[in-house]
């Protein structure tokens, strides 16, 4: 295994890990209500599980010296991962705001939508603006529901998890604006995104975990 010899890229491969690292501390927090809430319990489990996946295909893409065709497909199965991920995203806020059956439907509808996300990159050439449209579309529908849900007073930690949308969104906006930092280590856009990125997961594991905790006889112990 040969690693890159670009300082920025090698940071970018470590910050990858540590979202990977923090995908699967928010999966198992998530996890742990399984048997309280089953569905929805999975749900976000799937969501950490291909986020976390994307995140280590993304280290070794930034980190290691792979042949063109590797690298290629390690990259369509980053965009696959993460368009399932964001769709699931969009369907369990969904759950929380119509319940399991529009849950279930938007869970379902998650991985066409993941495919043709795919699909349509493919198309362009590797353009992936196709990608970043779904992505935003759904992003606003789930902050509009948390927040929704948060000044109704309808699901504990609505508010932390449309808080982490935010940041999602600041995230994005650092890595599209080519910011770079350096400190012990130089940072890229795309580590600073990663830094942001994790920021995000632990806010919303917080949230998640507030609504499956809900009272017996509060709506979100419904779902």
């Amino acid at each position: 295994m040969i690693l890159v010899d670009v300082p920025a890229e090698r940071t970018t491969a470590a910050t990858d890990l540590l979202l990977a690292a923090v995908t699967l501390w928010a999966l198992v927090r998530v996890r742990a209500f399984r048997r309280r809430h089953p569905f929805k319990s999975t749900l976000w489990t799937w969501v950490f599980a291909l986020s976390g996946a994307a995140a280590l295909a993304g280290a070794l893409v930034h980190g290691v010296v792979l042949p063109g065709v590797v690298s290629a497909w390690l990259w369509r199965g980053i965009y696959l991962c993460l368009g399932v991920a964001v769709g699931l995203f969009g369907a369990g806020a969904a759950l929380d705001l119509r319940g399991e059956r529009a849950g279930r439907i938007g869970a379902a509808a998650a991985a066409a939508a993941g495919g043709v996300s795919l699909a349509l990159t493919e198309a362009a050439g590797g353009d992936f603006s196709a990608f970043l449209a779904f992505e935003a579309a759904v992003m606003a529908f789930v902050l509009a529901a948390y927040t929704w849900l948060w000044l109704r007073r309808r699901l504990p930690g609505a508010g932390a998890v449309a808080a982490a949308v935010v940041l999602s969104g600041a995230a994005a906006v650092v890595q599209a604006g080519g910011a770079e930092l350096t400190l012990a280590w130089t940072f890229d856009h795309n580590g600073l995104y990663h830094l942001v990125q994790a920021a995000a997961v632990v806010v919303l594991a917080g949230g998640l975990r507030a609504g499956l905790s809900a009272a017996p006889g509060h709506p979100a112990a419904r779902v």
